[in-house]
């Protein structure tokens, strides 16, 4: 459960991030990175078990199109995940992923999966995301547009429904 939070919450810090960089020019610091870094730090000091080290030998194990992503499964690996979540599905082929006992989802389906177990937990932490965008104060259909604006469509029209209105 811990690492489902911290995936929970990390979702949410990118969401955030995504938000932030969909501000308009008039308010470049309304969310800076360096906020999202201190909610990372505060997330790893929460967490300090979800930080995954010690996984580098097992690098050489793994075959993918993209060399360049194998420390990601490894890293899965080390840490006891059964998930990889990406865009990039092509550089994570099923086949490999499942010799290794992982299975890969977008960005999106995570977070329907995340809501499917935890519903209230889900819509508490997106309303505390929202709310942590303090200056921007985005309504929930701005919040929804710029999660819609980073791909994660289905979550969006989730949260769309949860916050009508507001």
């Amino acid at each position: 459960m811990r690492r489902i939070l911290l995936a929970a919450t990390t979702c949410l810090v990118l969401a955030s991030a995504a938000f932030a960089a969909d501000l308009p020019a008039a308010a470049p610091s309304a969310v800076g990175m360096d906020r999202l870094e201190r909610t990372r730090d505060l997330m790893k000091a929460a967490l300090p078990t979800a930080d995954v080290r010690g996984h580098e030998p097992l690098i050489s194990g793994i075959a993918l199109p993209d060399p360049d992503d194998r420390h990601v499964v490894a890293a899965a690996i080390a840490g006891g995940a059964s998930v990889i979540v990406t865009w990039n599905i092509a550089d994570f082929p099923e086949a490999e992923l499942a010799r290794h006992g992982l299975r890969r989802e977008t960005p999106d389906r995570f977070a329907l999966s995340l809501y499917a177990a935890a519903p209230e937990a889900v819509l508490a932490s997106v309303a505390s995301a929202r709310t942590n965008l303090r200056v921007s104060m985005p309504t929930a259909e701005e919040f929804a547009s710029a999660l819609v604006r980073q791909g994660l469509h289905e979550f969006a029209k989730v949260i769309g429904r949860a916050f009508p209105g507001d």
